[in-house]
């Protein structure tokens, strides 16, 4: 094999060598013309790669960032879900009775309170306790009072589906119906 290697090599050299000056000189040139061009070809490639890898690793870097932040998220969004399963679980409220002594240490006059009918997420485990609450002849800022009290006293009650109607016969007054909703964990309910 080397000798055929060899072979060629002094062939093309004995052709070389019939050549004329004029014909060598433009021999010569197309050879570093093509070598030239092979270089460019191979600093192109190389060039091509390393932008590949530098865009690779750019990406990379942004993502990691990303993964970073939502750790971050995450970690805070888990934090914040113990705080509130801690509170659902702490959360040991009777709901008409709250409701019902906070009304009467404000002098509202509950018409009707009714337990209404509570849903347990098997997932979570937890149940939303409600009651329906009438209360007739409220004036705006008395109702107001009663329903911040009730806020402030358990974080874990919210209202839901208020209906205020104007009496016809004091327009200063409302008749007012509401539901008061809290969670609590299903085997505490």
């Amino acid at each position: 094999m080397l000798e055929r290697v060899t072979i060629i090599f002094a062939n093309i050299g004995n052709t070389f060598e019939r050549l004329s000056d004029r014909e060598r000189k433009l021999v010569a040139l197309a050879g570093i013309a093509i070598l030239v061009f092979v270089t460019f070809l191979i600093v192109m490639a190389v060039n091509s790669s390393l932008n590949n890898l530098n865009e690779s690793i750019r990406t990379l870097k942004e993502n990691n960032v990303m993964v970073n932040t939502l750790r971050a998220r995450y970690d805070e969004a888990k934090k914040s879900v113990e705080s509130s399963q801690t509170l659902v679980a702490d959360n040991k409220a009777n709901l008409t009775a709250e409701v019902g002594s906070l009304a009467t240490q404000l002098a509202i006059e509950i018409t009707q309170i009714n337990q209404a009918g509570g849903k347990t997420d098997k997932k979570t485990g937890i149940l939303e306790e409600s009651v329906k609450v009438e209360i007739r002849r409220v004036e705006l800022p008395a109702l107001i009072n009663f329903l911040e009290q009730l806020e402030q006293k358990n974080a874990l009650f919210y209202v839901d589906d208020l209906i205020m109607r104007r009496r016809y016969d004091n327009k200063q007054q409302l008749d007012v119906s509401f539901k008061i909703t809290t969670v609590k964990l299903a085997s505490e309910g």
